[in-house]
């Protein structure tokens, strides 16, 4: 708060414009109480008066703004401050009042008028005495020295003010930065978790058949390549997310071949619907994992999106044996369900909602609910309704 005060356009403007309407307001009043008292006083010489003494306090308000963070108490002891403050003071009141002479000579030397003088004013009418500045000192050092303090307190409350709306950007920012670096932690837990996953799968099919292993390797190096150019963002148009899902089911239909089989119900329309990356692949782990790695005879994994009113719908389903019950608190189980209930919570609040439950006739689902909002995309999936 020490250094020099800088005073940008818009300060500038605002202090002009405050004396201005000070210096309007005390010429309505000086106008007034001159009529009021007979005094034949015209309104520019009324106005005069208040420019000669308020536009001086314009040139000094910078002036004062630096002696006030200079001296301001919370920086040194109160009462060594405010002594300094006042003494200071004295001196801006001293030199407000020169400069109020000083404009007030040059007043009348253009107009060739003596009684437009500022004397006119303070003596109450009484015209022709010449106005010096021992005349002029005594009279208006007092006023000028409590419009000093007025002036010190405004800047006071404008600086914690502006203390107090820097600490609400700074908080809002931080609050920001807390929110990406937890969402980037999330991002972090998750890849790791699906990329063990499939490096399972792999590694369970390399005794049996090497050559679909090599080809789920080179499938997964395009699944991953595809997720680093993604993954640094925090939404990506649903028709990328949607071949990021493709990548991933192409992997485990080589693992499983006929018994898993995959139904995708997407809407090209909602191609550009913006999603989080890697939103829908924990989900559909979660559904071959559970309802159709378990079973035998397999099972069948429904990817579906749908548009309603301004939410976009993501359901995945499956023909399994359905979840366990819950737990007491009603939480979902398992990295996937629990970082994607998260992210969500980070990204959307409450405009976004995760539900997951078993199906009526069978099987389990999980259904992500996220405010519609689309953005221009380049390519989209060729993929229809199946």
């Amino acid at each position: 708060m020490t250094q020099l005060v800088r005073i940008g356009r818009s300060e500038a403007a605002a202090i002009v414009g405050g004396w201005t309407l000070v210096a309007a307001l005390f010429a309505a009043h000086n106008y007034l109480s001159a009529a009021a008292e007979g005094r034949p006083v015209t309104f520019l010489q009324a106005a005069w008066w208040s420019v000669a003494e308020w536009y001086t306090w314009a040139l000094l308000t910078p002036l004062v703004v630096w002696i006030v963070r200079r001296t301001r108490p919370a920086e040194r002891p109160r009462a060594r401050a405010l002594a300094t403050l006042a003494g200071l003071g004295l001196g801006v009141a001293a030199l407000q009042v020169a400069l109020e002479y000083g404009a007030d000579r040059l007043a009348v030397l253009l107009a060739g008028d003596p009684d437009v003088t500022v004397r006119v004013w303070l003596s109450g009418g009484v015209r022709g005495a010449a106005l010096d500045f021992a005349y002029l000192l005594p009279r208006k050092i007092g006023f000028s020295f409590v419009t000093f303090w007025a002036l010190v307190a405004v800047v006071f409350a404008a600086d914690y003010y502006r203390l107090y709306r820097d600490r609400e950007v700074r908080a809002a920012r931080l609050e920001g930065a807390l929110a990406r670096a937890q969402l980037r932690a999330l991002q972090a837990q998750l890849q790791p978790h699906f990329l063990f996953n499939t490096l399972n799968t792999i590694a369970s099919l390399i005794p049996e058949d090497p050559a679909a292993a090599e080809e789920m390797v080179e499938s997964l190096s395009e699944l991953l390549r595809a997720a680093l150019r993604d993954g640094g963002r925090d939404e990506i148009p649903l028709a990328q997310e949607m071949e990021l899902v493709d990548q991933y089911l192409r992997i485990q239909e080589r693992r499983f071949q006929d018994r898993l089989r995959v139904q995708r119900a997407f809407r090209p329309e909602l191609a550009d619907a913006l999603v989080p990356p890697l939103l829908l692949q924990p989900l559909v782990e979660n559904a071959i994992r559970h309802g159709v790695a378990s079973r035998p005879s397999g099972g069948t994994v429904t990817v579906r999106t749908e548009r309603s009113d301004d939410s976009l719908l993501l359901t995945i389903e499956d023909d399994g044996p359905g979840f366990a019950p819950l737990s007491a608190d009603g939480a979902p189980r398992g990295v996937g369900l629990a970082n994607t209930r998260a992210r969500l919570e980070q990204l959307y609040g409450p405009r976004a909602a995760l539900e997951s439950g078993n199906r009526p006739g069978g099987g389990a689902y999980v259904g992500v609910r996220l405010p519609l909002r689309t953005a221009p995309v380049t390519a989209v999936s060729g993929e229809g309704v199946a």
